[in-house]
């Protein structure tokens, strides 16, 4: 294979792969504390305090984990097919939305 092309792929997985850690890691920040805190319903001490530790930084960085998941977008836009820039453009809403939920506090909103 060409030198120049296996470079190209390397690059490109490489940012396919930091693209898909920082989505995993922007979920972690809301879903960890989302799902282990729980009003009337039992927690261990450990997992409470993981999940109010994790809740506390939260909000700061699920900002740098969602302006970071942008940076590898931008460089695989024209790189993929119409399919994984679907995907791409799923990946940063979830992160946006996981951003904006780990600042608001979701247990005072209506449940209907």
């Amino acid at each position: 294979m060409i030198p120049e092309i296996q470079s190209g792929r390397k690059r490109t997985l490489a940012l396919a792969v930091t693209f898909a850690l920082s989505v995993c890691l922007g979920l972690f920040l809301f879903l960890a504390p989302a799902l282990i805190i729980r009003p009337f319903r039992f927690q261990s001490a450990r997992a409470l305090n993981f999940a109010m530790a994790v809740r506390q930084q939260a909000p700061i960085w699920s900002l740098i984990i969602a302006a970071g998941t942008v940076i590898p977008v931008v460089f695989l836009w024209r790189r993929v097919s119409l399919w994984k820039r679907a995907l791409l453009g799923a990946g940063v809403c979830l992160v946006a939305v996981s951003a904006v939920m780990s600042r608001v506090d979701y247990w005072i909103l209506p449940r209907w």
